[in-house]
């Protein structure tokens, strides 16, 4: 048995699909527009009973992904007869890492306190992509509770220069200090 989680299988063999079909972008549209209606708690109680056929549920899959196209349903109805749609949102994270890795992107999560200035934001980029050489996409979240600075996440990578990160390092060295 493989030791590949089950979301990077699937992504990796959509990914060489989409690559063949020279269709990337579009199936990283369908497949994310598809997690996002797949993820619905009624759609999703419907598809993991095992009161209702398979055929009622690829109707219902029918009715809910509409125009995606064939691979792309045929990769839902696949996913639900497997009882695997908790992999759904992984497939989706790990098609995107794939393309990035493709098209040398760098997916950045960039937390703060406060909401950052387009100014701060295009200097944060250009920094970023020094340091990793890639073209860098930019998530931004705010979160009050940080207290202030900010909090980068790229990959398994966290940089952080938080307040409440600095004063939970404060904490343990004053704890840590024998008295």
């Amino acid at each position: 048995m493989s030791r590949i989680p089950l979301d990077r299988r699937y992504a990796q063999a959509v990914f060489a699909i989409a690559l063949e079909e020279g269709a990337l972008e579009e199936w990283r549209v369908e497949l994310e527009r598809s997690a996002d209606y797949l993820s619905d708690d009624q759609t999703n109680v419907f598809l993991r009973s095992p009161k209702v056929s398979f055929e009622r549920k690829l109707e219902l899959l029918r009715l809910v992904l509409g125009d995606v196209r064939e691979n792309v349903f045929n990769l839902a109805g696949l996913i639900v007869k497997n009882e695997a749609l908790h992999v759904l949102d992984g497939v989706v994270t790990e098609y995107q890492k794939l393309l990035d890795n493709l098209q040398g992107r760098e997916q950045v999560e960039i937390t703060t306190a406060i909401e950052l200035e387009d100014s701060q934001k295009t200097r944060l980029q250009e920094q970023l992509k020094g340091l990793f050489g890639k073209e860098i996409v930019l998530n931004t979240t705010v979160r009050e509770d940080i207290l202030g600075g900010i909090l980068i996440r790229v990959g398994d990578m966290i940089i952080d220069g938080t307040v409440k990160g600095r004063l939970a390092v404060l904490k343990q060295r004053v704890l840590a200090t024998p008295s």
